[in-house]
């Protein structure tokens, strides 16, 4: 059976320089004020080495009489906890392959988690 390519995204690539941080952050933040206004508390906005991680965090919409009796937490417990669980939303990475590798791969890839 011949080999398949499978798409490593933590081979390769280069890290996101410091002084590129604060304005990739700033242009992720505006963006999702610009187009996704009230649909979120807040955003946050995190770097390691090559990778842009991106989580959002909402108001809980809990169902009136959640949770039961017999749950571990209170109802106030359960919604706080909710509120601090963040949806990650996605994950940047740049990366650049030589020619030869892949030719038509080279730039910036998007996965959403």
């Amino acid at each position: 059976m011949a080999k398949g390519w499978v798409y490593d995204p933590h081979s390769g690539g280069k890290n996101i320089p410091e002084a590129k941080r604060g304005k990739i952050q700033q242009r992720i933040l505006t963006y999702a004020e610009e187009h996704y206004a009230g649909k979120y508390t807040r955003i946050e906005v995190r770097f390691k080495g090559k990778f842009c991680y991106i989580d959002a965090y909402t108001e809980p919409n809990v169902a009136p009489g959640w949770p039961p009796e017999d749950f571990p937490e209170t109802r106030e417990e359960f919604i706080e906890r909710l509120r601090n669980t963040p949806t990650h939303l996605c994950l940047w990475g740049s990366f650049i392959v030589s020619a030869a590798e892949f030719p038509r791969k080279v730039g910036i890839i998007a996965s959403s988690n």
